[in-house]
């Protein structure tokens, strides 16, 4: 029965992060703003801490980052590359941990 649940409540949560919410629906316009997308400043700054972070990679790194930046998931990951899926969630993790190690440094 444990497990029943288990798995009713995991595709429960699985739905709802896969819906679409609109957030904008009751918010005033200056709210609206500060959801718009980053100003030219923080762009910049967000494609030069990719460059930094990219360059120790190798190219199989950063391919993998690509696509974890894209949103895929481990399996599909894994089909990308001709992994398992369990080879493919050791990378996943093993590439976060990396990007968190840099994130540290550059004081984030």
């Amino acid at each position: 029965m444990n497990v029943i649940c288990s798995n009713v409540a995991a595709d429960f949560l699985k739905d709802l992060a896969e819906a679409t919410i609109p957030l904008d629906e009751d918010l005033e316009d200056q709210q609206k703003e500060s959801l718009s997308p980053a100003n030219p400043e923080q762009l910049a700054i967000s494609e030069d801490l990719l460059r930094k972070l990219e360059g120790p990679l190798d190219a199989q790194e950063q391919q993998l980052l690509s696509l974890v930046r894209n949103g895929y998931k481990n399996a599909e990951i894994g089909e990308h590359f001709g992994w398992s899926y369990g080879k493919a969630a050791i990378r996943v993790h093993r590439l976060r941990k990396k990007v968190r190690i840099f994130m540290k440094a550059q004081a984030f």
